[in-house]
């Protein structure tokens, strides 16, 4: 994550996942940002990584190697 490439890993700039997140905070709903809570960064960025993570999961969870590690996600 240093900004180091490694072999075989695809390399994203700050800027290339800051514009990410940002596009993912203008799919919250308006509810969760009203909430007190959206003011906390911590908060905004553990919400956006349980999507991320989320969306992993959905794409193990078929796959039966991956059952055992899916689901203690």
């Amino acid at each position: 994550m240093d900004g180091v490439k490694k072999e075989g890993q695809k390399q994203t700039s700050t800027a290339a996942s800051f514009a990410m997140f940002e596009e993912w905070v203008a799919t919250v709903p308006e509810d969760i940002r009203a909430d007190p809570l959206w003011s906390f960064d911590a908060y905004r960025k553990a919400l956006f990584l349980y999507d991320l993570v989320w969306t992993d999961c959905e794409q193990l969870m078929p796959t039966r190697a991956a059952a055992p590690s899916s689901a203690r996600l």
